[in-house]
């Protein structure tokens, strides 16, 4: 275990906050018509990777979709885009937000897929993150006004996709400051977690408040020179943040309302994707299996590492639902596994070519007993207890975004620039 008190610097509270605009009142969203609302009158959302600010990817409020009926998916509607899709569709208030790498932000209705409004990121011709929602703001990464000099987030307003607020910091440097990986939302606090290209030392997670894009606390990711973030989102839980360190080969956790480190643990692994779940983090790491820390103290519950091989996939964080950890790309193979939450020990894990099955490539997403994830074939279906194939509609291409379930309808990139909604055929608006 690290010493955070001589690894991790909190940074004091920059002045480098960039342009902030200020929009007008935001006004209401028609709920009435949101995505499956007619179907099952349910609330769920899905409005951020992983469902909530833990990444426990498991959506409790499902009902309409599963096990018996999930082989039934038709195609609700596909929205094409100008280039490609490598963030996670998510889904607000009836909303479904696309950000591709043509550089827009897409807004569509959840429900017939036609657009409601896009805003320009400048963002393309790379890979992008996934936007997040809270407090009627859609975060987003984004070159503020078009200038690589202003890397950074901005908040959007959700009814009408005009800019609230942004947050950059200009390094005046080449290449410049930005997202290391997607904004994660915790009630009125946004993080960022920002890299620094050209010195890893002043890598660091930065939190915002989400009303006003004030600065609350910066943290240096440990390391010096040679430290920096994981590529994949932090997780929030229980008032603390769990970060994957990338070059400390570590996962930390700080208090929410300080950055204050709490404790610092070993992987041994550059890539730490995390999840947290009833007082426990789980950390899919790129080389060395998946991991289980004590959220209190960061002491080791245990380690799983599948015979197959140590490679983990695409800094995938795991799924947590009902006492069992989903993992997706564990092994050499890549299939899904299902190990028990309390031991690390192995439930089933889904092989190649079963029943159509091929090497998943995302995140998994469990609601209603059913675990999504995407398959080098395109969306899959399994029995979240068993590992058996419900469910594949051979779309053009794999992703590696996870798929977002909400109220009835799964929500998943089914090719390479293009967004895809599925649903019962007997639930469907006439």
């Amino acid at each position: 275990m690290f010493d955070p008190i001589k690894i991790a610097v909190v940074l004091a509270v920059s002045s480098f906050v960039g342009c902030s605009s200020q929009g007008g009142p935001i006004p209401a969203l028609d709920t009435a018509s949101s995505a499956g609302a007619h179907r099952t009158g349910a609330t769920a959302n899905w409005p951020q990777q992983g469902v909530n600010a833990a990444h426990t990817g498991y959506n409790t409020l499902e009902k309409t979709l599963g096990v018996g009926n999930v082989g039934s998916l038709t195609q609700l509607w596909s929205f094409p885009t100008g280039a490609q899709l490598t963030a996670p569709i998510l889904v607000q208030n009836g909303i479904a937000y696309i950000n591709s790498a043509d550089g827009y932000l897409y807004a569509v209705n959840a429900a017939t897929g036609a657009q409601v409004w896009k805003f320009q990121t400048f963002t393309g011709g790379g890979s992008q993150d996934n936007p997040a929602f809270a407090d009627g703001r859609v975060f987003v990464g984004c070159l503020v006004g078009g200038n690589s000099q202003q890397n950074g987030l901005c908040a959007l307003h959700a009814a009408n996709g005009t800019l609230d607020w942004s947050y950059y910091e200009d390094c005046n440097c080449l290449p410049a400051e930005g997202l290391s990986a997607a904004p994660v939302v915790s009630g009125k606090t946004v993080l960022i977690p920002y890299f620094a290209t050209y010195n890893f030392g002043s890598s660091r997670l930065i939190a915002v408040d989400a009303v006003s894009g004030k600065v609350l606390w910066q943290y240096g990711y440990p390391g010096g020179n040679s430290g920096g973030p994981s590529a994949a989102a932090p997780a929030v839980a229980n008032g603390s943040v769990y970060v994957g360190q990338g070059y400390s080969n570590s996962v930390c956790s700080l208090q929410l309302s300080s950055g204050v480190p709490n404790w610092c643990s070993s992987t041994n692994d550059s890539g730490n994707s995390v999840a947290a779940a009833k007082g426990v983090v789980y950390v899919n790491t790129s080389n060395h299996g998946v991991y289980a820390f004590k959220a209190s103290s960061g002491a080791q519950i245990w380690q799983f590492t599948p015979a197959a091989g140590n490679y983990s996939g695409h800094d995938d964080p795991p799924a947590v639902a009902k006492g069992t950890v989903y993992v997706a790309g564990v092994g050499f193979s890549g299939n899904l596994y299902a190990l028990k939450a309390s031991s690390g020990s192995l439930i089933y894990h889904t092989t190649s070519g079963s029943g159509g099955a091929e090497n998943t490539t995302s995140s998994p997403s469990i609601a209603n007993a059913v675990a999504y994830v995407e398959c080098q074939s395109g969306l899959c279906a399994f029995n979240a207890s068993t590992g058996a194939l419900l469910f594949t509609p051979n779309s053009s291409g794999s992703s590696q975004s996870s798929p977002a379930i909400v109220n009835g309808t799964v929500y998943e990139t089914c090719g390479p620039n293009t967004a895809c909604a599925y649903a019962l055929p007997s639930t469907r608006k006439k």
